[in-house]
């Protein structure tokens, strides 16, 4: 077999490699008592890709098609599949350090499998065809440097670290939401008002349905202004839990109790999202109806694992100043996102999450009374 045949099995075997060990991350995998520690898995994860980083620059510069030497590209092709194996085993391995971390590695870790799929393929293309531009293989080459790059800047100090992560992603689409509800109420429910040169095209975004917002009726934007309040509380309420709750050290016999936020906070932002679409015209009471329903029954499952998995402990607050929406709004807003005030006392912190519970369901019960009123009226 000759040299350039070899290469051509070689990048095949890489692409085969890279699919296999692709699905093998997305199986779930057992924890593993006797597993490295974090900082010696971190350590390897990190060497791992440094090696790909270069082996792929080293094939990449033997297998250039204008001076291509297909004898010096084996080794680092050997080696390549051999790293390859190894950032698979060690991507599995993160388990009995949080589920939340171990579900960001092996994410990373697919990017860059699937970054040197397409690279091995690709220049299986240029040795087969020897054609291709500077730009063919420099682009190819640079997507797994950037999938590289990217995983290694991203890599979480820890599992709580990972749970800061997704809820802080998640916080600012919760937000984006609670603008686009602020919009509604500041324009008094107005549609989007365009250009008359942009009438061609808004016909033909109508025709698809996708035209502009309609304006809403008077008692649309009543109900919107309502809804407002309770989305404001709980975007707060997300808030204050990255804040008092997930800044705070945590022991590795936390990992079951953090794993548990990010999905719950995600559950959040679904069901405010689905609150939010109810709000445009042409409204839907029923439809709104179970959106309050849902996003409340959200909430109320972030108060269970707050309470009931120790994070926070619920207390008998007498605090009469901590009752007004307006107050507690105004209290939270002078918090500093990036760290709670040292003299705050752990009790305050619970009489403020007590608080904004029953508020959030107060309104949310307001809220579905008013519109069960609305329907039985009409």
């Amino acid at each position: 077999m000759s040299e350039k045949q070899n290469v051509v099995t070689l990048l095949a075997v890489i692409a085969e490699t890279c699919s296999a060990s692709k699905l093998a991350l997305d199986q779930t995998h057992s924890q593993n008592a006797s597993a490295p520690e974090f900082s010696v898995l971190r350590k390897d994860l990190l060497s791992i890709l440094t090696l790909i980083y270069t082996l792929t620059t080293k094939v990449s510069l033997t297998l250039r098609a204008s001076e291509a030497a297909h004898g010096a590209s084996l080794a680092p092709l050997q080696d390549l599949i051999k790293y390859i194996s190894s950032l698979t085993t060690c991507s599995t391995l993160f388990d009995p350090h949080g589920r939340t971390l171990a579900e960001d590695v092996r994410k990373g870790a697919q990017d860059v499998l699937e970054n040197l799929k397409v690279f091995a393929r690709a220049f299986t293309d240029i040795v087969e065809q020897g054609e291709a531009s500077r730009e063919d293989y420099l682009v190819k080459t640079g997507a797994v440097h950037d999938a590289i790059d990217h995983f290694r800047r991203n890599l979480p100090e820890d599992n709580a670290a990972s749970v800061r992560s997704r809820w802080s992603k998640d916080r600012e689409m919760l937000e984006d939401s609670l603008a686009e509800v602020g919009e509604m109420v500041e324009s008094d429910g107005a549609g989007d008002v365009g250009d008359d040169s942009d009438d061609e095209v808004s016909d033909e975004w109508d025709e698809l349905g996708l035209g502009s917002v309609k304006t809403m009726t008077p008692q649309e934007l009543d109900r919107t202004k309502k809804v407002h309040p309770m989305l404001r509380m709980i975007v707060l309420l997300h808030k204050r839990v990255l804040v008092d709750i997930l800044k705070a050290p945590f022991t590795p016999t936390s990992h079951s109790l953090l794993d548990k936020m990010p999905p719950q906070s995600h559950d959040l932002l679904l069901a405010m999202e689905d609150v939010v679409a109810a709000l445009y015209a042409l409204q839907d009471i029923p439809v709104m109806r179970t959106a309050i329903m849902n996003i409340a029954a959200s909430v109320n499952r972030l108060k269970l694992i707050l309470y009931q998995d120790s994070f926070i402990r619920s207390v008998d607050t007498k605090d009469k100043t901590l009752t007004d929406i307006d107050a507690l709004t105004k209290k939270m807003e002078r918090a500093d996102i990036h760290g709670t005030p040292t003299q705050r006392k752990a009790a305050d912190v619970r009489k403020w999450f007590d608080t904004c519970f029953e508020q959030i369901l107060k309104l949310s019960q307001n809220i579905i009374t008013s519109l069960d009123d609305e329907s039985s009226s009409s």
